[in-house]
């Protein structure tokens, strides 16, 4: 089977900045993406949530199209479309049209990350969205979590930070603090621009490097290492008045280049990766707990975790988790069977083919990679290393993992059970 739906061709510009061409065939569409290898794990305490409210106001005028209008309207035009997200370890924008559309694309997107205006009156208004961003999150509770057990896993250190920052830092940061923070990270050597789809690639590469060529030269600020310093709390509970429990449970994982990382993903899979898993049958199909049980492994440049989240009755709390417990124990213990890690395997291969035939999913896949590492599996390398993985692999990363010494919950919920739940773990 050829697993190439894709070529890669690059090339570096005199500024440092890296490019990247992935002609797609049997597609009419084409995605740019800029990649910055800079999140909220870059910021200073007192600036948390810049790198976000950056993403924001990246889309409130530039100097071709001074307002947010205009840069919508030209590609609403085409029917178009554009979008940025912010994570802990990079930032991304993305704009995709008809082929025909490419000189467009690469204008509006350049101009909007070499021009931005930042105009006061634009910053003090995208406030209020941000915080009103923030306001949709906490309300809820299935997605805030995950930031909840994330500052409990890792204490006082830059990962443990929301990405959307503080309603009190958003409400107060400078246009100075802003534009210094812009100047510092956005620089040619810390982006990474790509484009798929329906291109030529030299031509393509070329068009990059034209529309690209005015970003500084400026060298960004490096991240400081996670070291493995793990907070301490066993629980970190939240109470608010909910009709569903949100928890998760889960500990310390492996970082985006650890040779453990195929096996970690296909131990979250196997416990919680799809309606056919353990989980699921146990938690769900068996005894009705929960309407939502997930395991996933998330993975940074320098650490990780696998944890699995369920929505559950606030009364069935401790019953869903000493059968996740449970679970957890078995799959240290009890070696899998060949078929059901073959199982595993077909599927995140098969849901990695479903996802790139996208444009935009292949420029993340191979952009994120070159941002985030500095090199680019393709996808026969990516199967090979999950293909290599035995059953004594997954049970070696599941007694490493999901050590009971490392496991940590996080709950928001309306009862205080703190006690209960650090019993489970005790």
């Amino acid at each position: 089977m050829n697993h190439s739906l894709f070529e890669i061709h690059r090339a570096t510009a005199p500024s440092g900045l890296r490019l990247l061409a992935l002609p797609m065939g049997g597609t009419g569409t084409v995605t740019v993406m800029a990649f910055v290898a800079t999140g909220s794990r870059y910021e200073d305490a007192e600036e948390a949530g810049v790198s976000h409210f950056l993403e924001h106001l990246f889309f409130k005028g530039s100097k071709k199209r001074p307002t947010t209008l205009q840069i919508s309207e030209a590609l609403d035009e085409v029917g178009g479309e554009f979008n940025a997200f912010t994570s802990k370890e990079m930032t991304a924008f993305y704009a995709k049209a008809s082929a025909k559309h490419t000189k467009l694309l690469l204008d509006v997107l350049g101009d909007m990350l070499i021009n931005p205006l930042f105009q006061q009156k634009e910053i003090d208004r995208e406030r209020g969205v941000v915080i009103e961003e923030m306001n949709m999150y906490e309300d809820s509770p299935q997605d805030s979590i995950g930031e909840q057990f994330e500052l409990q896993l890792f204490g006082e250190h830059d990962l443990a930070r929301k990405i959307i920052g503080t309603k009190e830092i958003i409400s107060t940061i400078t246009k100075k603090r802003i534009v210094k923070y812009r100047n510092q990270q956005y620089g040619a050597p810390n982006m990474v621009v790509c484009i798929a789809g329906n291109i030529e690639p030299g031509k393509a590469l070329a068009m990059l490097k034209r529309q690209f060529s005015g970003l500084p030269k400026q060298a960004p600020v490096k991240i400081r290492g996670f070291g493995g310093v793990w907070g301490t709390d066993l629980v970190s509970l939240k109470v608010k008045k909910t009709d569903q429990a949100h928890v998760i449970i889960g500990g310390r994982g492996t970082s985006l280049v650890d040779d453990d990382r195929c096996a970690v993903d296909l131990l979250s899979t196997i416990l919680g990766g799809s309606m056919s898993s353990r989980l699921f049958i146990e938690v769900r199909e068996r005894r009705g707990l929960a309407y939502s049980v997930h395991t996933s492994a998330e993975h940074f440049v320098d650490t990780g975790y696998i944890a699995t989240q369920i929505g559950v009755d606030p009364g069935n709390v401790e019953k869903a988790l000493l059968v996740i417990l449970k679970e957890y124990k078995k799959i240290r213990e009890i070696p899998i069977v060949a078929g059901e890690l073959k199982k595993a395997k077909e599927n995140i291969k098969g849901h990695l083919l479903i996802r790139l035939e996208s444009t935009n999913a292949v420029a993340q896949f191979v952009g994120g990679q070159e941002t985030l590492t500095g090199r680019i599996l393709s996808l026969e390398d990516v199967f090979k290393s999950f293909d290599a993985v035995t059953p004594a692999d997954i049970q070696r990363v599941a007694k490493k993992y999901l050590a009971p010494e490392f496991l940590r919950i996080a709950a928001i919920m309306p009862n205080d059970v703190k006690n209960e739940l650090t019993k489970l773990l005790i």
